[in-house]
């Protein structure tokens, strides 16, 4: 005899939840959803919540996954082009600094300040427009 366990309010509502997205991929009626919802919200054991997601496709079903997992893959993606693009600005700032001090020490004139300032600006800039670049890219 197969056990029951009980469940908690979280489960409850990822079932509502996956039940909610049956009802809006049209797999289910309203009145159907309505039940269905109820007698989920209202489960206390597995074996009653299983009886409200019955015969519905899984949530883990790959065809359903597929365009998660693209854009699962598409945000990693970002975050990726995102650390390395805070590194490399990160680093140049840096070493934008660095000359900027030196060329202070050294008592320069003010083109030397400028031209650090400008090459400063120009790696920000290069660094802004990779970054929105790749932001209006379409989706493969």
């Amino acid at each position: 005899m197969a056990r029951m366990a009980l469940i908690a309010d979280r489960q409850r509502e990822r079932a509502a939840d996956s039940l909610r997205r049956h009802f809006l991929c049209g797999r289910l009626t309203a009145d159907e959803f309505a039940d269905r919802v109820d007698l989920a919200l209202r489960a206390r054991t597995d074996r009653e919540l299983r009886v409200a997601l019955d015969d519905l496709p899984r949530p883990w079903d790959p065809v359903e996954l597929a365009p998660v997992a693209r854009a699962a893959g598409r945000v990693a993606q970002r975050v990726a082009l995102f650390c390395v693009l805070a590194s490399v600005w990160v680093v140049a700032s840096v070493l934008a600094l660095v000359a900027f001090l030196v060329v202070l020490a050294a008592d320069a004139s003010t083109t030397g300040e400028l031209a650090v300032l400008v090459v400063w600006l120009g790696i920000t800039y290069a660094v802004w427009r990779t970054w929105h670049r790749g932001a209006t890219r379409k989706p493969v």
